[in-house]
């Protein structure tokens, strides 16, 4: 709308309501700027959050890598499986943070949804069960601060258990031992 298609009106009191809603219309045209400005302003700042985690990611997955080829060098050497242990546990860790990592660059990229599950369904143990008819002793371990928490005093609830089964080998005794550790909030 320029000025010289304007039809202003003659009459001092109309032209004075028109003014008045020239000037409605150009506040409410300034709000619903400063509106889009700031959804704009956050969305950026979402942005950055989620590219600064990506790159926190990446940076854990390469100090990863580098400590997993550094086990893998000393596999050979004294305690070696201990070092295997930690290896494998590393490279657990290490497909977890690749997920993760791949999800976040998913959704920024806008090819998954932000509220889809990171967490892939847990994992099939890698060998069977041990037979049920070897003898079988239970050891149960206290989760850390299972008495209250620590910070407030109140009581824990129970989470979950995780259970290993170890066969133990006793010369002319052979058993299986159930470790059970709480999982407290």
């Amino acid at each position: 709308m320029s000025p010289d298609d304007l039809e202003l009106p003659v009459d001092p009191a109309e032209l004075r309501a028109f003014a008045e809603a020239m000037r409605a219309r150009l506040a409410a045209s300034e709000q619903a700027l400063e509106a889009e400005r700031a959804a704009h302003d956050e969305t950026r700042e979402k942005l950055e959050t989620a590219q600064n985690s990506i790159l926190l990611t990446a940076l854990q997955i390469e100090k990863f890598k580098v400590q997993l080829a550094r086990l893998r060098r000393m596999k050979f050497g004294q305690s070696s499986e201990r070092l295997t242990l930690q290896a494998d546990q590393l490279e657990l860790t290490l497909e977890d943070l690749e997920a993760e990592h791949a999800h976040a660059e998913c959704v920024i990229e806008g090819h998954a949804p932000e509220d889809s599950p990171t967490k892939a369904a847990p994992r099939k143990p890698r060998r069977a069960p041990l037979p049920d008819h070897l003898p079988r002793d239970e050891v149960m371990h206290a989760a850390p601060d299972a008495d209250g928490c620590s910070a407030c005093g109140g009581t824990m609830g129970k989470l979950g258990e995780d259970v290993t089964e170890v066969l133990e080998y006793v010369p002319v005794l052979r058993g299986v031992l159930d470790e059970k550790a709480r999982q407290s909030r």
